[in-house]
């Protein structure tokens, strides 16, 4: 979170920073830059100026992606909408295009905006790389768009980079703003917007789980240590580093040094040949890397032992990622049964099949884990109500992929049907459509 480098007294911090990666981008081989947001203190024009000028350093040296954090979002970095106005201007889509070959795009619906982008490149060993960027709490139309990123490039290995996907204890979720200080993106104004917002706990179900190519996370927004990894499983048991690094205000005082983290710079490091990944931190105002040792002289009562999460040596398959079949359960199914009786429903599952295995099985499962039916796309006798089934793809490897679909059958005796969510806002608005009354005053 580099916002405290967004005032004129701390830019030149900033430009440290983007000059030592340019100067390190051979030695190290740094093939790509991405922050996690807060890039401003407060969204105003001046402070996107002062920025602008010190990230420009990277332009044609070093390919990087940038993202929303809350104090980027709103009036003032209120974060009380996903808007970002200088954000957009001074990174339009046509300049990051501009400046980096690696620009993909970003978010289909909002294509003059910035915060939502991806970003592919090849790595020295040949093995393709994406990084997918979400703004602070991103909008259900985004996660939307963000799985249709990751479904398109399923054979790369994926980086997502948000502002806030981990806390201390876990990935960020309904507790954080109580425990950690620092809300999710329902905790400010984004939860008031129609759009709805998404915590990290979200993320990792709808935007990692689900795929076998998600191999870090990388956010910010949370106080502590400075840094934290918590390694999770996708649905083909894949280990996922999610890595909280955040220098700006809660590191120990002892190398914090009240400059806004002393132009920390997260490192990670691939090691294909051993299978392992290197994480390492670097401070560009004082010139030294951080060890994980505090020394013998701490600044906060009671403080004792290692840094965590500061020099860590991760062990993960970095070939290629294998291409497992995808379920998909299809869209939310609203039918209506004649008179009182049950609804013939025809499903309309399907797999994502990138490495056209012969060998899929389609199983549908109730809510109670109970087969009710076979196939990709099978026909059932459904009584009125709510269904929630779950499709589950079995490759011939015994890899499982799984889906979920709501299925809504009326019949004459459903007094009302609405899922919230079907785009049709009638009866339930402030418009001016009349409704005759079915009874008045005084009569039965």
């Amino acid at each position: 979170d580099t916002q405290d480098y967004s005032y004129a007294d701390g830019a030149p911090t900033l430009a440290l920073m983007t000059q030592w990666l340019v100067d390190q981008k051979d030695g190290l081989g740094i093939q790509f830059v991405t922050h996690v947001g807060d890039v401003t203190a407060g969204a105003s024009q001046q402070m996107w100026q002062n920025v602008t000028e010190a990230l420009s350093i990277l332009d044609g040296q070093i390919p990087y992606s940038l993202t929303a954090g809350n104090h980027d979002q709103g009036a003032g970095g209120s974060a009380s909408d996903h808007s970002t106005t200088w954000m957009d201007y001074y990174y339009s889509p046509e300049h990051q295009a501009e400046v980096n070959d690696t620009f993909g795009g970003v978010y289909d619906m909002a294509p003059e905006r910035a915060p939502n982008n991806y970003h592919t490149f090849t790595s020295p060993d040949g093995v393709e790389w994406l990084v997918l960027s979400l703004e602070f709490g991103p909008s259900d139309d985004v996660i939307r768009w963000a799985k249709d990123v990751i479904e398109d490039n399923l054979d790369k290995r994926v980086i997502l980079t948000t502002h806030a996907y981990m806390n201390w204890a876990g990935r960020h979720d309904s507790t954080g703003s109580s425990l950690y200080g620092e809300g999710a993106g329902y905790d400010y104004g984004l939860g008031q917007q129609a759009e709805g917002t998404n915590d990290g706990e979200t993320l990792y179900r709808e935007l990692v789980k689900p795929y076998g190519n998600v191999t870090f996370t990388f956010s910010g927004h949370i106080f502590g240590d400075g840094a934290e990894t918590l390694e999770s499983y996708d649905d083909f048991g894949n280990p996922v580093y999610q890595m909280l690094v955040n220098y700006q205000n809660g590191v120990a005082n002892e190398i914090q040094h009240g400059n806004g983290g002393s132009g920390a710079i997260r490192l990670v490091t691939i090691d294909p040949e051993n299978n392992q990944a290197y994480t390492s931190t670097y401070f560009a105002l004082t010139d030294s890397y951080l060890s994980d040792d505090r020394g013998e002289t701490l600044d906060r009562d009671g403080l004792d032992g290692p840094y965590r999460g500061q020099e860590e040596t991760l062990s993960l398959d970095l070939s290629a990622p294998v291409l497992h079949a995808i379920a998909k359960a299809g869209n939310d199914l609203f039918v209506t049964a004649e008179g009182n009786g049950d609804a013939q429903v025809t499903l309309q599952g399907a797999a994502l099949n990138p490495g056209e295995d012969a060998g899929l099985h389609y199983v549908w499962k109730d809510a109670d884990g109970n087969v009710v039916a076979e196939g990709a796309t099978p026909t059932l006798e459904l009584p009125a109500g709510r269904h929630f089934l779950t499709l589950e793809v079995t490759g011939s490897t015994g890899a499982v992929s799984r889906d979920a679909v709501q299925v809504i059958v009326a019949n004459d005796s459903t007094l009302l049907v609405d899922s919230f969510n079907d785009g049709d806002a009638r009866g339930w608005g402030r418009g001016s459509i009349a409704v005759e009354p079915v009874a008045t005053h005084g009569s039965t």
